[in-house]
């Protein structure tokens, strides 16, 4: 995993924090026992089947999702809101943009930087084309974390392979949102106390405690199906750890080469 460094006072996260292959190994095993029975309420990816490794699946009642979150106080108030290239966040971003809200999404695996969208600025399609994926991907403009920075993001949504007790976020593995939090923080696009809402169906809410890495970005409340839900957590401001970023895979992904430049600049002055 790369991703931010998080912060949790002791007196407020029951985690045990441990290294980050520690935590992967715990976290893998929980996503293996989740799989089965998110099968039963997941919608099949089109090329990835049911490969939950690869991608986060939508679910039956993922539009209840976008319905409870849309009345989060905290959603309400943003101007600009990021959500997740996940295949059960759809519907939440053609709200964000009908709610007359700045969309920041990033693309799959970051391999393509970030895309920005604002209400002023839809196709003919409106809010639902910008919506999906394959718009953002193949036709809005890519945007540089430059341009992101001071835009104020207060309210991120993601989905997840499941949440645990406490707010801990699994998602398949791979750290992209951890990353995706860790660059927006760095470069000063999200706003003092942001609000991070993941997005899961009730099979995926693991009443259970698991080992967390420093890196690991807790979420402040978990919408299902059946309700919304609430953890008290706190957050350090996001950090790119380095160390854990091979320069193959960091080659591959634009921002972070990008932030890297960046840092390189501040450095040398």
């Amino acid at each position: 995993m790369i991703s931010a460094a998080a912060s949790h006072p002791p007196s407020a996260d029951p985690h045990a924090v441990g290294d980050a292959s520690e935590a992967r190994a715990e976290q893998d095993d929980l996503r293996s026992k989740v799989w089965p029975e998110l099968r039963q309420v997941a919608r099949p990816h089109p090329i990835l089947g049911f490969d939950f490794d690869n991608f986060i699946a939508d679910f039956d009642g993922s539009d209840r999702c976008a319905e409870l979150l849309r009345e989060l106080p905290a959603y309400q108030a943003a101007s600009a809101v990021f959500v997740t290239p996940d295949e059960c966040t759809g519907l939440i971003r053609q709200w964000v943009l009908e709610d007359g809200k700045v969309l920041v999404v990033t693309t799959f695996g970051i391999v393509d930087g970030f895309r920005m969208v604002r209400p002023t600025e839809l196709p003919d399609g409106g809010a639902e084309q910008a919506a999906t994926m394959a718009w953002l991907h193949e036709v809005a403009p890519a945007v540089s974390l430059g341009e992101l920075a001071g835009l104020g993001i207060s309210f991120l949504v993601t989905g997840a392979g499941a949440i645990t007790r406490g707010g801990v976020r699994l998602g398949k593995g791979h750290g992209y949102f951890d990353l995706e939090w860790a660059m927006l923080s760095e470069v000063g696009a999200l706003d003092a106390t942001p609000t991070v809402a993941g997005v899961v169906h009730d099979c995926q809410r693991l009443d259970v405690d698991v080992t967390v890495a420093a890196h690991d970005v807790p979420v402040d409340v978990v919408v299902t199906p059946t309700g919304v839900e609430p953890f008290a957590v706190h957050r350090g401001p996001g950090q790119v750890l380095w160390d854990q970023l091979t320069v193959e895979r960091a080659a591959g992904m634009p921002p972070v080469v990008e932030l890297a430049l960046l840092r390189a600049g501040a450095t040398s002055r």
